[in-house]
C-alpha cells in the first residue's frame, strides 16, 4: 500500500505539472502558428522534426536505463551519472553533425539548415539537464522535477513572447530557447549537487560497455520511432514543400500534447515501480498486472479524445487558425487515431523495456518504419495529398502495436482478458462515435451526448476491469478535490 500511495502521489504531481507546462506550451504553439503563418510554420515544424529524430542519438536512450539501475542501486548514482555524461557528450556532438548533414542531403533550404544549427545547440545543452532530471526521477523526487519543469516552461514562453513582440520571429524564438535550456540544465544539476551527489570518476570499462550496449537498442528504437513519428513532416517538406508541412503542424501539436500529458506522464511515474516489481520474483505478477491495467487505462481515456477530434477536428481548426490552415482539420482526424494507438503501444514498449527486451522492440520499430516510408512516399507522390503521409504513420503504429502485443508475456498479464476488454471498449467507441457523427452539425450537443453514450456503453459492457477502478481511486486520492472524484468513482463503479 505504501508503494501504491507513493506512485499515485508522484503521478498526481506529474499530472498537475503537465497540465500547467504542457497546457501553456499548447496555447503558445497555437498562437505561434497563427503568428508565423503557414510558410514559416512549415519551416518551424521541419526543423523540429529534424532535431527530434537526432535527439535519441544524442541522449543514446540512456535515461531509462539510468533510472532503472539507480532505482535498484541508489548508492551507484554517482557512477551512472559520470558514465552517462561521458557517452552523451560524445554522441551529442555526433547527433549535431548528423542533423545538419541530414538536412543538407534532403535538399532543405539554407534557412532551414541555419535554424537547425541554432536549435541543435539547445539540444546539446539539454543533454546535461536531462541526465540530472533522470537522476531525480530515479530518486522519485517527482515533485521537485515537476516544479522545475513548470518554471522552465513559463520562463521559456515569456522569453519567446518577448522576442516575437520585438520582431525577431524565428531567430528570436530559437535564441531564447537556447537561453532557457542553459537555465534549466544548471538548475537540475545544482539540485543533485545540493543533495550531495557528484559524478563519480573513474567509471569502469565494464560498466561503460554495459550501459552502452543496454542503451544502444533503446536509442536506435527511439530514432526509428521518432523517424516514423516525424516522417510525415520530413517527407512532406522534401516532396511537397514547406507550405504543405504547415498543414501537419496543428494536428501534430494536438497529438503531441495528448501523449505528453496523459501518456508519458503516467509512464514516467510508474517506471520505477515497474522496474522494482519485475526485479523480484515474488512481485513479478504485480508487474504484469500493472502493464495490463495501464494499457487498458490508456485505451479508456484515449477513446473520448479520439472521438472528439475525429468528428470535430475540422471545426476546431477552423475556429483557431486562419482559413489557409483549413486542410489541417482533415489531417487531424487521421492523426488523432494514431495518437490513441500510440498511447497503448507505449505501455507495451515500457513493459518490454523493463524485461530487457529492447532489442526486440528495435526490430519491430524497424519493420514499422520501413512500412511507413514506403507507403508515405508512394501516397505523397501519387496523390500529392499530405494525408497520405499520416495514413502511413497510422499503419506503421498499428503494425508496431501488433508485434509488441504478440511478444509481451508476464505473470499477471492475461492476453485473452486484455483483448476481450479491448473489444468491448471498441464497441462503446462505435456507439459514441455514431451518435457524434449523427449530431456533427451541433458540436456542443454532439460532444455531450456522444461522450455520455460512450461512457454508459463502456460501463454497461464492463469494458473497465475491477483493477482499473482501484488504480483510478488511488490516483484520485492525490488530486485536488479528491473527495469529489472519489464520490464520483464510487457511484460509477459496478457492484
Amino acid at each position: 500500500m505504501a508503494q501504491a500511495r507513493r506512485v499515485t502521489r508522484n503521478l498526481a504531481a506529474l499530472i498537475l505539472a503537465s497540465v500547467l507546462s504542457k497546457g501553456t506550451l499548447f496555447v503558445w504553439q497555437i498562437a505561434l502558428g497563427r503568428w508565423l503563418g503557414l510558410d514559416d510554420y512549415g519551416i518551424y515544424n521541419t526543423v523540429l522534426s529534424v532535431l527530434a529524430v537526432t535527439t535519441p542519438l544524442a541522449s543514446l536512450g540512456m535515461g531509462l536505463i539510468v533510472i532503472r539501475e539507480v532505482a535498484r542501486q541508489p548508492d551507484q548514482l554517482g557512477v551512472y551519472w559520470a558514465a552517462a555524461l561521458g557517452w552523451q557528450t560524445l554522441f551529442g556532438g555526433l547527433a549535431y553533425v548528423l542533423a545538419l548533414l541530414g538536412g543538407l542531403l534532403a535538399g532543405y533550404s539554407p534557412i532551414i539548415l541555419a535554424y537547425t544549427a541554432l536549435g541543435g545547440l539547445s539540444l546539446l545543452i539539454d543533454l546535461f539537464g536531462n541526465t540530472a532530471n533522470d537522476l531525480l526521477l530515479a530518486q522519485e523526487r517527482m515533485v521537485v522535477t515537476s516544479v522545475v519543469e513548470v518554471s522552465h516552461t513559463f520562463l521559456r514562453v515569456a522569453l519567446a513572447l518577448a522576442a516575437m513582440l520585438a520582431g525577431w520571429e524565428l531567430l528570436g524564438l530559437y535564441s531564447v530557447t537556447l537561453l532557457s535550456s542553459i537555465g534549466r540544465s544548471s538548475l537540475l544539476i545544482g539540485l543533485n549537487l545540493r543533495a550531495g551527489w557528484r559524478p563519480r570518476f573513474p567509471v569502469s570499462p565494464e560498466l561503460r560497455r554495459r550501459l552502452l550496449f543496454s542503451s544502444a537498442p533503446l536509442a536506435l528504437a527511439a530514432i526509428l520511432s521518432l523517424a516514423y513519428q516525424h516522417a510525415d513532416k520530413l517527407l512532406t517538406t522534401a516532396i511537397l514543400g514547406e507550405r504543405s508541412t504547415g498543414f501537419l503542424g496543428p494536428a501534430f501539436l494536438v497529438s503531441f500534447g495528448v501523449v505528453e500529458l496523459l501518456n508519458t506522464t503516467v509512464l514516467v511515474a510508474t517506471y520505477p515501480l515497474m522496474s522494482r516489481s519485475y526485479a523480484a520474483p515474488q512481485t513479478r505478477a504485480s508487474f504484469g498486472h500493472l502493464v495490463e491495467i495501464l494499457g487498458r487505462f490508456m485505451a479508456v481515456i484515449g477513446a473520448p479524445i479520439a472521438l472528439v477530434f475525429f468528428v470535430y477536428g475540422p471545426a476546431l481548426v477552423g475556429l483557431i487558425y486562419p482559413s489557409e490552415f483549413a486542410p489541417a482539420g482533415q489531417v487531424l482526424r487521421l492523426l488523432i487515431l494514431y495518437t490513441w494507438v500510440t498511447m497503448i503501444v507505449n505501455v507495451l514498449a515500457q513493459g518490454l523495456l523493463v524485461q530487457d527486451q529492447q532489442a526486440y522492440t528495435l526490430r519491430a520499430r524497424a519493420r514499422s518504419l520501413a512500412l511507413n516510408i514506403v507507403v508515405s512516399v508512394g501516397l505523397l507522390l501519387t496523390t500529392g495529398d499530405v494525408r497520405g503521409a499520416v495514413l502511413a504513420t497510422l499503419a506503421a503504429e498499428l503494425l508496431l502495436g501488433t508485434q509488441l502485443l504478440a511478444r509481451f508475456r508476464s505473470e499477471g498479464f492475461e492476453l485473452e482478458r486484455f483483448l476481450k476488454r479491448a473489444g468491448r471498449l471498441l464497441l462503446a467507441v462505435l456507439v459514441g462515435g455514431a451518435l457524434m457523427l449523427a449530431l456533427e452539425g451541433s458540436s456542443l450537443l454532439g460532444v455531450s451526448l456522444g461522450l455520455l453514450a460512450y461512457g454508459l456503453a463502456a460501463l454497461a459492457l464492463r469494458a473497465i476491469d475491477p483493477g482499473d477502478w482501484d488504480f483510478l481511486e488511488g490516483l484520485a486520492a492525490h488530486l485536488p478535490l479528491s473527495g469529489l472524484w472519489a464520490a464520483v468513482l464510487r457511484r460509477l463503479r459496478p457492484a
